[in-house]
């Protein structure tokens, strides 16, 4: 993965941060997500193979739709990430933007959930989470650590770059 923030002006600073020292930073966060996101995302696809009964069965919070539709629809949006993470030829707003939104849906589909009370991973789904060594509680928590992995970094480098962005185009 390379980053795209080549494109950007780097001569400009903001309390002395310059595109230039935010290239390291933006690469190693997004080589990070993009591995979480390939490993998630292909799980998730695992998931839908299975054969699990509750695959069949409709989502509280979609009823409309059944957990393997969602799982398939949550693995689709992953792995459609990974493409403009992993080509570089995006400016960096837009490829921090595609983060954030990400973490954003899975933030809101996380809150619904625990509103409505199916917050609880569920092992019935042949899911990698049942062959961890960990109580739910902890998967619930790595669960809620990715999306604020993927929400807040991405927020604060995107509002970085737009002030450097924009404090070069009125220099």
């Amino acid at each position: 993965m390379s980053s795209s923030l080549g494109h950007e002006r780097s001569s400009s600073r903001v309390a002395g941060i310059s595109h230039d020292s935010l290239k390291p930073i933006v690469k190693v966060y997004v080589d990070a997500v993009f591995a979480n996101l390939a490993i998630t995302g292909l799980a998730k696809l695992h998931m839908v193979l299975g054969e699990a009964s509750i695959l069949r069965q409709s989502h509280a919070l979609f009823p409309g739709f059944t957990y393997r539709q969602l799982l398939f629809a949550a693995a689709s949006l992953e792995i459609a990430a990974l493409w403009p993470l992993a080509a570089g030829r995006f400016p960096t707003a837009t490829t921090l933007l595609v983060i954030a939104s990400l973490g954003g849906i899975m933030g809101l589909f996380r809150l619904w959930n625990h509103v409505i009370g199916t917050h609880v991973p569920c092992h019935c789904l042949g899911s990698l989470t049942a062959w961890l060594p960990l109580q739910p509680y902890v998967i619930d928590w790595l669960t809620d650590t990715m999306f604020m992995f993927l929400l807040l970094p991405s927020l604060c480098l995107l509002l970085t770059v737009c002030m450097v962005t924009r404090h070069a185009a009125t220099e």
